[in-house]
């Protein structure tokens, strides 16, 4: 066996990277496969890239979430013909291996999941005929089996969800009649027993979600195919909504990000009449101040994209992949808050969009997405 350190030309500060190729020798290891490490820093902060083990089914547009096992669980998504599937697969990150679960009851693709204590529950999402879907199933990590609790008070796809106390918050959602809802629900798992909750002043879907204390943060989605730049905070200690000023700049197929008290938005694609251009944006928003507080904008990413993988490690926001102009991307940069100045970051090895983003166990992964057709890669960025 031998080492082989391969060390970029770009010293800067702000990026540095090298890559570390682990070999077999020849003879009867040689059929194993290489691993490849890649590193860099931004300021003060080591970044590593490194690949899983491929899932056992490739799928695009799936919902990971980390189980209360610890394992990461992938559900759902589209096959090479963009049919829902009802896959289930468990990662063990101590085995570094796969196992395929039994599916679920309902197929389909981007749902809402939480992980609440031992189990997984799934919400609405699109079925095999398009359609969204009132179906809310709930796994049991401990049993190994899925059951089938009431459905949702209207089907829907694009559900935003949170778990708090032992209950699910699921918020918006884009009906059968393609219209919007300002639904604002909470599950009690153990009994079965759905109540609806004061609903959002803006109707949408596919909002970004935060919870930070007693406070549910709403932000953006999507008006049938138009984005929506509304910004509201639910107050659940007091059942009440309060409107936020709006995100400056709509667009479709962007991702927040929270940082401690600071939500980040970037990214996306514009849609104004018939230009639609993707986006570069970055702006942020103290939610400290309150509803008095105003949003700022900043430098745009270097490489602008829509539909990528975002999430923060070590104090810096990181973004991956997505899609821009020819396609999938490999392009990786993350932006540093109190610099608020974009760096480089090693590229992923495959172009990716529509991947689930997922901040698990200190790493930020793009799980599955849009390549060449879906994929089973999942890739994970983590601190040295």
């Amino acid at each position: 066996m031998w080492l082989q350190l391969k060390c970029s030309r770009t010293w800067k500060p702000e990026y540095r990277s090298f890559t570390l190729v682990h070999k077999p020798q020849r003879g009867r290891h040689s059929d194993l496969s290489h691993t490849t490490v890649t590193m860099a820093t931004g300021g003060r902060v080591q970044f590593q890239w490194e690949n899983f083990t491929p899932m056992p089914t490739s799928r695009s547009f799936c919902t990971a979430v980390e189980g209360g096992d610890s394992k990461l669980y992938v559900i759902g998504g589209c096959e090479e013909n963009g049919v829902p599937i009802d896959a289930l697969e468990a990662y063990d990150p101590a085995a570094k291996s796969w196992e395929k679960l039994d599916g679920m009851p309902t197929k389909r693709a981007g749902p809402a999941a939480v992980s609440v204590g031992q189990k997984i529950v799934v919400l609405g999402g699109v079925s095999v005929t398009q359609a969204p879907l009132d179906a809310v199933e709930v796994f049991d990590i401990v049993e190994r089996k899925w059951t089938q609790l009431n459905p949702l008070m209207a089907a829907a796809l694009g559900i935003a969800a949170v778990a708090r106390d032992g209950k699910v918050m699921a918020v918006g959602g884009m009906g059968v009649d393609t219209n919007p809802q300002d639904h604002l629900r909470s599950l009690d798992i153990e009994n079965d027993r759905w109540k609806g909750l004061a609903p959002m002043p803006t109707a949408r879907y596919a909002t970004g979600i935060f919870l930070r204390n007693d406070k549910l943060y709403v932000l953006g989605g999507r008006q049938g195919k138009e984005p929506c730049a509304a910004f509201e905070m639910y107050d659940i200690l007091s059942n009440t909504w309060t409107k936020f000023p709006d995100i400056p700049s709509k667009r479709v197929f962007p991702q927040y990000v929270m940082s401690a008290s600071v939500i980040v938005s970037l990214g996306g694609l514009f849609t104004q009449g018939q230009d639609r251009r993707f986006s570069g944006t970055t702006e942020t928003f103290d939610t400290e101040k309150g509803e008095t507080g105003r949003w700022e904008t900043h430098r745009p990413m270097k490489n602008k994209r829509a539909d990528f993988v975002a999430g923060v490690l070590g104090e810096k926001v990181v973004i991956a992949g997505g899609l821009s102009v020819g396609g999938p991307q490999t392009s990786v940069e993350g932006f540093d808050l109190e610099r608020k100045k974009w760096f480089n970051l090693p590229n992923l090895n495959t172009p990716l969009c529509s991947s689930a983003s997922l901040l698990y166990q200190g790493r930020l992964l793009a799980v599955g997405g849009m390549s060449a057709g879906p994929t089973n890669i999942v890739a994970a960025l983590g601190i040295k």
